[in-house]
C-alpha cells in the first residue's frame, strides 16, 4: 500500500542532503591552496630543470656558432679562402655512412673551386642512432686543439668501419692521433674534457636552431639545399648556377 509523502522527512533528507554537499565544498576549499602551491612548485621545478640544462651543455666560455646565416666564425671549421663567393656549411655525423660518402666529393669541390669555396663542417651527432658520433666528434675536435682537425676528419671518414662497431672507440682514436704526430696523453684529456664537449654541443645547438633533422644537411650562402645533390657532378651544376 502507498503512504503518502511526510513533509518533515523530506526536510530532513534536504538538510541532510545540503550538510553533505556543504562538506564536499568546504573539502574542495581546504584542497585549491594546496594544489595551486603544487601547481606553482611545478612551473619552478620545471624552470629550475630547465636553467641547469642550459647550464650543463652551455658553457658562457664556449663562443657559439651562427645558427645559420651565411655567416661563419672563429670557432667554425673552414678549408677554403675567406674570400670565396661561396660558403657551404655542412651539419654532420661522423659515424653516418652518407657523410663518409660525401666527404670526397666535398675534398673534389674545394679542388675544382679553389678561390670561389669554402667548406664549414658543424657536428651534428645523431647519438640515438649512432652511439659513437658524439665521442668521434669530440675526438675530432681534440684533433682541433692540436691543428689537426681536417687531418682528423679525413681518418674518421675513412676508417668508419673500423671504430663506429666498437663498444669503445677511444683507443682506436688515440692510435689516429699518434698517426697524425699528435701529443697522445694531451688528445687523450682533450677528448674528454668539457671544452671539447661543450664545443660539440654549441654546433648541435645551432643546427637544431636552423632545422637540421638529419645528416648530411648543407647550407649554401645560408639557404638549405632542399635536395642533396647525387655526387660530384650534380653538385658542382648547384654550385655553378649559384655563381651566374
Amino acid at each position: 500500500m502507498n503512504t503518502a509523502p511526510n513533509p518533515q522527512q523530506d526536510r530532513e533528507a534536504h538538510k541532510a542532503e545540503q550538510a553533505k554537499n556543504d562538506r564536499r565544498r568546504a573539502r574542495k576549499e581546504k584542497l585549491m591552496p594546496l594544489l595551486r602551491l603544487f601547481g606553482i612548485a611545478a612551473v619552478i621545478i620545471a624552470v629550475i630543470g630547465g636553467l641547469i640544462w642550459i647550464g650543463e651543455t652551455q658553457d658562457g666560455s664556449t663562443p657559439q656558432p651562427s645558427p645559420i646565416s651565411g655567416e661563419v666564425t672563429e670557432v667554425d671549421h673552414v678549408k677554403g679562402p675567406e674570400t670565396a663567393r661561396l660558403t657551404l656549411i655542412e651539419y654532420a655525423d661522423f659515424q653516418c655512412p652518407t657523410c663518409a660518402a660525401y666527404a670526397p666529393v666535398l675534398e673534389q669541390l674545394v679542388a675544382a673551386y679553389p678561390e670561389d669555396l669554402r667548406i664549414v663542417y658543424r657536428y651534428f651527432p645523431l647519438q640515438s642512432i649512432h652511439p659513437n658520433a658524439t665521442i668521434a666528434s669530440q675526438a675530432a675536435e681534440a684533433a682541433d686543439m692540436q691543428g689537426k682537425f681536417w687531418e682528423f676528419h679525413d681518418l674518421l671518414f675513412a676508417n668508419q668501419d673500423d671504430w663506429s662497431r666498437l663498444a669503445n672507440p677511444r683507443d682506436t682514436f688515440a692510435a689516429y692521433a699518434q698517426e697524425l704526430g699528435l701529443d697522445v696523453e694531451k688528445f687523450k684529456t682533450d677528448m674528454d674534457d668539457k671544452a671539447a664537449k661543450n664545443r660539440v654541443s654549441a654546433d648541435y645547438r645551432s643546427g637544431t636552431m636552423a632545422g637540421v633533422g638529419g645528416t648530411p644537411t648543407f647550407y649554401l650562402n645560408g639557404e638549405a639545399l632542399e635536395e642533396n645533390p647525387r655526387g660530384f657532378d650534380a653538385f658542382k651544376a648547384v654550385l655553378d648556377a649559384k655563381l651566374q
